[in-house]
């Protein structure tokens, strides 16, 4: 997760991830909006899924918890593709 990335804007909601202290609180927000919060697991991971957004960029997204805060910004929304193949 970091500054300039793509998420996926649909039909899945765009979900951010990572680590903080067990049972702490997490919240995200999105252009100074309430994206969405979650607790961190026994083991300090956690997932949050934020509403699903129309193509867009530009965006600010930080995340905090009781001790952090970090700010993301040029975030993107759009269709992302995962292609692979094989060559000969």
């Amino acid at each position: 997760i970091a500054s300039n990335m793509v998420l996926a804007r649909a039909p899945l909601p765009p979900r951010l991830w990572g680590w903080s202290t067990a049972g702490d609180t997490v919240e995200a927000f999105l252009d100074g909006e309430k994206a969405g919060s979650t607790k961190a697991a026994a083991d300090g991971t956690w997932t949050l899924d934020m509403p699903t957004q129309q193509a867009s960029s530009g965006h600010r997204v930080s995340v905090s918890d009781s001790q952090d805060e970090v700010i993301l910004q040029n975030i993107a929304f759009g269709d992302l593709y995962l292609c692979s193949g094989c060559t000969q």
